[in-house]
């Protein structure tokens, strides 16, 4: 175990000159001014950025303003990836300039704005943050996710995957990952702009997005340094982590949380709830290998091993209510449960730990967090639109799920902020101009898939997408199909649906419990007797995944519902198909019954969830 060592920011001597006032005097309520965007899990890829350390250029694309190079990744490798890497260029353009129209000019990213932290991509991420902040007035504020620094610090990378001419794939990797120690050969191409970066250098370039202050700031601080100083070095930014054994012996490992006041009484609370375990703490260096990710950690291990966070963010929520400030707080981990109490019947379907439940926080860490007052957070991670919510000891905190834009349903969370009333929109982002543009490429791939690896051939019905949301939809469905089917469900489950009808599933279950009326089934099932079986599974994951937002019809949601609660008048032996049939569909009738997550308006001081649509 660690030691720490935590030096707290000089703050509470600014704290006895605070006066508290009427925030009504304070705040901006021009329209737009109290609106705050979060978008969350953007996932950036840099399509038409360039090589710094390659003549490659990659592959000639037409667009509206002329003829690019685009360096993306293989259709294959984003059907069997959580996200979506090149149409997140145009997404990100597509949510900007919705929020230019809706007047919005606060931003909030909470983490996973880049992808893997690769210089290629922050460099266009940065030059398009800037261009909108330069041209429409628009405020970023950034934190970062596990895929940002995907270590604490630098480390070698590159990705096997990116497409090549005639729909082959190629390899990019960092000049001093072992690929290319090796020597060049052969579709390898050698290129530093495929470093997985450290915070060190991804702060550098994003340092006018959140991370330090800003001339328009009214108010700026971090844990660890002085209120409102003028100059915020990055070294100063850390825990200090030893050796257990040897306390001389110590690392120091960056954190860049702050709190920033925007616009006159806004407090926006940016928390890095990264955790990077060292792998032997007996021997800390920083070399990023020596460090695990920090995908499944979130707040249940920040209890751990950043405590004094909870310190800082007590002292921050006391000195909002104090002086009458409206707080806001974004990280890129959730606070709450993010599955609708479906965490037992998921445990005892597929496995303690599975279906990302792993990185569910644990009640009591919910508790803890809630136990700091904090009432309203924003989070990300999980890709999933969700509302949560836990009662502390004076308050309820709020979870507000951000959706991603890079996967089903793409979208992002729109705050408008009035005192204890806090009304949220999901905004889906279905239109995108130009999701398309890299289609021709995608075609030239299948190809090449069927003509010489036929056994890697992807679902071309992709390219027919008329829209974005409906490319995320086939995207899932591919990655239900080439992923979680093989790798999260029981075999003998999986092939009991897939290998029946939905007639055939309602007599298999009525000979195990004779009560079951298979009449009454055929019924309320009606047209979903034309489905196949398996897009019972693509209805639970998009359920899971979209809640409220999800594209699942009422009537095919109601017939689930009723199907889970005719299944739960039999009794079934715990390892029987009928059993395991059941927890699936209670699990998705607990997805159906959610709190609201759409439109809703949130009451701070009562913890009520109204729904607006």
């Amino acid at each position: 175990m660690l030691k720490k060592s935590f030096t707290l920011g000089l703050w509470f001597s600014v704290l006895l000159g605070c006066q508290s006032y009427d925030k009504a005097e304070r705040l901006d309520y021009v329209e737009g001014s109290l609106k705050v965007a979060f978008l969350a899990d953007i996932h950036f890829h840099n399509v038409y950025g360039k090589l710094q350390d390659s003549q490659y250029v990659g592959l000639s694309t037409q667009t509206p303003d002329g003829e690019k190079h685009a360096l993306i990744r293989s259709m294959g490798a984003q059907l069997k990836s959580t996200r979506l890497f090149n149409e997140t260029y145009f997404v990100l353009l597509a949510a900007l300039d919705d929020l230019v129209k809706r007047k919005v000019k606060l931003v909030a990213l909470p983490g996973d704005f880049s992808d893997d932290g690769q210089p290629l991509h922050l460099r266009g991420l940065a030059s398009i943050l800037k261009r909108y902040k330069e041209e429409h007035g628009m405020r970023f504020f950034a934190i970062p996710g596990n895929h940002d620094p995907v270590r604490p610090f630098t480390t070698a990378s590159g990705k096997k995957d990116f497409l090549g001419d005639d729909g082959q794939e190629i390899a990019i990797y960092s000049l001093d990952d072992k690929r290319c120690a090796q020597g060049q050969r052969d579709g390898l191409v050698c290129a530093n702009d495929l470093l997985k970066w450290g915070y060190k250098e991804i702060v550098a370039t994003l340092a006018d997005f959140g991370f330090y202050p800003n001339s328009k700031d009214k108010y700026f601080e971090t844990p660890f340094t002085q209120a409102n100083q003028k100059q915020f070095i990055f070294e100063e930014r850390h825990f200090k982590w030893c050796e257990t054994n040897n306390p001389t012996k110590c690392i120091a490992m960056p954190d860049t949380s702050y709190l920033v006041e925007p616009i006159d009484g806004l407090w926006l609370l940016a928390i890095d709830a990264n955790v990077y375990q060292p792998k032997d703490d007996e021997h800390l260096s920083q070399k990023g290998k020596d460090f695990k990710g920090s995908s499944g950690a979130g707040y249940n291990a920040l209890l751990q091993y950043k405590p004094e966070l909870l310190n800082w963010i007590t002292d921050v929520v006391q000195r909002a209510k104090k002086q009458n400030k409206q707080l806001v707080a974004f990280s890129h981990f959730p606070m709450t449960d993010f599955y609708d109490a479906a965490q037992p019947e998921m445990e005892a379907l597929f496995g303690r730990g599975k279906q990302q439940m792993a990185r569910m926080p644990l009640l009591n860490t919910a508790k803890v967090l809630a136990n700091t007052g904090l009432q309203l957070h924003v989070g990300g991670h999980m890709h999933i639109n969700d509302t949560g919510s836990v009662v502390g000891e004076h308050n309820t905190l709020f979870n507000i799920q951000a959706p991603s834009l890079a996967a089903y349903r793409p979208g992002y969370k729109l705050l408008t902020l009035r005192d204890e009333i806090v009304d949220v929109e999901t905004v889906v982002l279905d239109e995108v101009p130009r999701f398309d543009e890299l289609f021709g490429h995608y075609k030239d791939e299948h190809t090449h898939l069927r003509r010489y690896s036929p056994s890697k051939l992807w679902n071309d019905k992709i390219l027919a997408a008329a829209n974005y949301g409906q490319f995320t939809d086939h995207h899932l469905k591919e990655l239900v199909r080439l992923r979680y089917l093989p790798k999260e469900w029981p075999n003998d489950l999986l092939r009991y649906i897939s290998e029946n009808t939905f007639t055939g599933l309602f007599e298999t279950t009525a000979v195990e419990c004779t009560s079951f009326d298979v009449d009454a089934a055929l019924s309320h099932a009606n047209t979903l007797l034309k489905w196949k079986t398996t897009e019972l599974f693509n209805d639970f994951y998009r359920l899971r995944n979209a809640d409220s937002i999800a594209q699942v019809s009422l009537a095919r949601q109601a017939f689930y519902i009723w199907f889970h609660k005719a299944l739960n008048q039999c009794s079934f032996k715990e390892d029987s198909l009928q059993y395991k049939l059941s927890l699936m569909l209670e699990i998705m009738a607990k997805f159906s019954n959610a709190q609201p997550s759409d439109s809703i308006r949130l009451h701070l001081e009562t913890g009520e969830i109204e729904e607006l649509n």
